[in-house]
């Protein structure tokens, strides 16, 4: 597997940012590749309306599934959008793994959702739980929660290097994962929400 890191910040009023940062190591059996596909994608609206992040680790044929589906008819206005999403990923999985070539065991996969209703996390059972601080999942994520944990304990970061900080944690002590990913700033503001890759 390999390793996502987000980190929640509140601001004034209903405003907040959400920092996600991906490795860029893809694993492969019992060796790895050292430069991975992009983990993490924004969705949306170019102009900020209706614009999300969606990151993926564990199957690449998951990942695939999930970055080529049309997510846009979901403007996550409301809790509901949520389990939208999920039953959207529900049937590309369900179709997926109904294939004669495809065994359960290469579907497994683990989701982060930023999105305006907030942080979530979708795992292989489909169960999505929300995130209020922050979240990391992968191989690597108890070493990305603990450098999280530090960051939003103490609260002297931007979301970018708290997010950036956990996944070079996570490679400097997971040989599953490896630097050279990436990272995204979601930040919802009056104007709606809007998306930065860094």
């Amino acid at each position: 597997m390999s390793v996502i890191a987000a980190i929640l910040k509140m601001g004034e009023g209903e405003s907040f940012e959400i920092g996600l940062a991906s490795d860029g190591q893809a694993n492969y059996g019992d060796g790895y590749c050292s430069k991975s596909v992009p983990k993490l994608k924004a969705f949306g609206d170019s102009r900020g309306r209706g614009q999300f992040v969606i990151g993926v680790v564990g199957s690449f044929r998951v990942l695939d599934l999930i970055f080529e589906h049309d997510w846009v008819r979901i403007d996550f206005n409301d809790k509901g959008s949520i389990r939208k999403f999920r039953d959207g990923v529900v049937d590309l999985v369900s179709e997926e793994s109904s294939k004669p070539y495809v065994s359960s065991d290469d579907l497994g996969f683990q989701v982060v959702l930023a999105c305006k209703q907030g942080l979530y996390v979708m795992y292989s059972d489909m169960q999505i739980s929300k995130y209020d601080k922050y979240c990391a999942i992968g191989s690597g994520h108890e070493v990305a929660s603990g450098s999280l944990f530090r960051d939003f304990k103490h609260g002297l970061f931007t979301v970018e290097s708290a997010s950036v900080g956990a996944v070079e944690a996570a490679s400097e002590h997971r040989s599953d994962c490896g630097l050279g990913g990436m990272s995204v700033t979601l930040k919802s503001g009056v104007s709606g929400v809007t998306v930065s890759i860094n």
